[in-house]
């Protein structure tokens, strides 16, 4: 593997938005209740007065960034589904060019399957090989009875 080139895991991805989404409603929630709070009255003296500001203050902050975090959740999950949508289709065109070759492998057309193959980009040469290589490592097939064969010496066997 090529130290540029990038691997991405379609599944991860999906998984990671899943579990987005979870965090989402609970930041939606948060930022529904915050939004329809208000401080409480701790009377019209002057250190409640300055309690009450302060509340107002840190409600006002803590509102924002939770708009901030609902902002940045919504953001990841479209994020995430355009990236698994992209390496999906990806992933799906990888899927259809192993089916073509697996296909092609079974084929009795030795021309054709070799098509397949180069459109695939592979080398049929290293499959031929490889059949030569599994043909050469197979047990001898028995004739069934009835049947004559030819040994290598020529001589016909029943």
């Amino acid at each position: 593997m090529d130290s540029n080139d990038i691997r991405v895991n379609v599944r991860a991805i999906e998984d990671f938005r899943d579990g987005l989404a979870p965090r989402l409603r609970q930041v939606a929630a948060a930022v529904s209740t915050l939004a329809r709070t208000d401080g409480p009255e701790l009377g019209h003296f002057h250190h409640a007065r300055k309690a009450e500001q302060r509340y107002d203050g840190l409600h006002t902050e803590f509102l924002a960034r939770a708009r901030r975090l609902l902002t940045a959740l919504v953001v990841a999950q479209a994020g995430t589904r355009s990236i698994a949508t992209a390496y999906g289709s990806d992933r799906e065109l990888f899927e259809a060019r192993l089916q073509a070759v697996t296909e092609a492998l079974v084929r009795s057309d030795s021309v054709q399957r070799d098509a397949v193959l180069r459109a695939a980009g592979l080398d049929p040469t290293v499959f031929r090989e490889a059949a030569r290589y599994e043909a050469m490592l197979a047990p001898p097939r028995r004739a069934p009875a009835g049947e004559t064969t030819v040994g290598d010496s020529g001589q016909a066997s029943a």
